[in-house]
């Protein structure tokens, strides 16, 4: 609704930028906008290809940028549209870190055979750049092949590769553009992307999986079960939130599960949809305050939110960080953005063009956050299971199942504690 209004009162074209909304198929799934809903804005990078093709951000910035040059030879407003930020990024920056000058055709290590099992990969990296191995996840191997292939290319590690790229003064702006986020109070949002994900089933996404998983199966392309965790067992679409969490209720379906448990299944997985969504959503979060913004701040690049919750708001207002400027109504954001005078002067210079870091509580450079949010954790209590971050092994530990094998280590540990006090007292 809201790129489709500015792109019509901008002289605009939509660029899309959501990984999966690339890809042809799963409509429902990835939300894609209808044609009727498009209202003769021309879309670029909808649907443009085949599930089975595996896409990167290097891959989304060849097809991409050409798309916003034509656009701006026939004086039009390229207008980006996505929630993959790291798409976004790489279309309005020059530089990003580890950017596409260490890109070659393919992801993995020439030297690395393709037999390699997980362990193998990673204790290649491992030897090679310990804090590089520290914070990538045993079995991303998508990321472990990436950062040898770096390592092999720069002939250093991946981690001196990123702090030597910020030392060099990290990115700036491509060209001239505004940053429009959109905002919503964030128990507000959770309803909303349930209520999203119950639209979707009601809609058809069910028959929609079952279809794309049939036809991926028969080119082989897909899993052939659901593993949540070894998110690098999915190619392309498949890897869309919405698929791989329906497998099992495909799967069971096409078994011999009673009526009861194909329903206790399909909830499961619709709640498993939901709480992927919003975890997702949160991430998106996360990545905007702590990559997005804090780049446009450090490049001049000017940043406004449209606030979608409390419409009692005034139309135009600093946000509590004091970083951007916020609107309750479009036609307020589409007026700044002609006008671009969104805040008095004084406060414009203070605000995007300070040499200062930005001033987020905890704020570090893109560099040393990189290697500091992905710590690597391993639980012993649950058959040693790999998790990464803090906020993933905070969860693991609260979680039911986590509680419930402690429970069982204690009570083991008491009985064998018991039966050694009986031997002893007997003896």
């Amino acid at each position: 609704e809201i790129s489709i209004h500015l792109a019509s009162r901008l002289q605009g074209e939509i660029i899309n930028a959501d990984a999966f909304q690339l890809y042809s198929g799963l409509d429902i799934a990835t939300a894609k906008v209808s044609e009727s809903e498009m209202d003769g804005i021309p879309h670029h990078l909808l649907g443009s290809f085949p599930p089975s093709e595996t896409l990167n951000v290097h891959k989304f910035k060849e097809h991409a940028l050409p798309i916003v040059s034509d656009i701006f030879s026939r004086c039009k407003t390229p207008v980006v549209v996505g929630g993959t930020h790291y798409y976004v990024e790489s279309l309005l920056f020059t530089k990003t870190l580890v950017d596409e000058s260490f890109t070659k055709e393919g992801h993995s290590d020439p030297d690395m055979p393709s037999d390699k099992s997980y362990s193998d990969v990673y204790a290649a990296l491992k030897s090679v750049d310990p804090e590089a191995a520290a914070v990538i996840h045993p079995n991303d191997t998508r990321r472990i092949h990436r950062a040898l292939e770096i390592i092999q290319q720069t002939g250093g590690p991946l981690s001196a590769v990123f702090r030597d790229q910020q030392a060099q003064g990290g990115a700036s702006p491509r060209f001239p553009a505004v940053v429009v986020i959109v905002d919503y109070p964030w128990e507000e949002l959770k309803e909303r992307l349930r209520r999203r994900v119950d639209g979707m089933v009601t809609a058809g996404l069910i028959k929609e999986v079952t279809a794309m998983h049939t036809e991926l199966s028969r080119q082989k392309l897909s899993p052939c079960s659901s593993v949540p965790d070894a998110n690098d067992d999915y190619m392309g679409l498949s890897a869309a939130i919405g698929y791989k969490e329906l497998l099992p209720y495909i799967e069971a379906v096409a078994g011999d599960e009673s009526d009861e448990q194909l329903s206790r299944i399909f909830t499961d997985c619709i709640e498993q949809i939901k709480s992927n969504t919003i975890k997702y959503a949160k991430k998106q979060q996360t990545w905007i305050k702590n990559s997005l913004i804090p780049k446009c701040k450090r490049s001049g690049v000017q940043v406004l939110r449209i606030w979608r919750g409390d419409t009692t708001l005034p139309h135009l207002y600093e946000s509590d960080e004091g970083d951007v400027v916020r609107f309750t109504e479009i036609e307020a954001l589409v007026e700044a953005i002609e006008s671009r005078d969104v805040l008095p002067p004084s406060q414009t210079q203070n605000i995007y063009h300070s040499d200062k870091e930005p001033s987020f509580p905890g704020s570090c450079s893109d560099s040393t956050r990189m290697w500091r949010k992905r710590n690597i954790f391993e639980c012993d209590v649950c058959g040693n299971r790999v998790l990464q971050g803090h906020d993933q092994y905070e969860e693991h530990i609260k979680s039911k199942r986590h509680r419930k094998r402690v429970t069982a280590m204690h009570k083991r540990q008491k009985n064998m504690l018991s039966m050694s006090e009986k031997k002893d007292s007997g003896s």
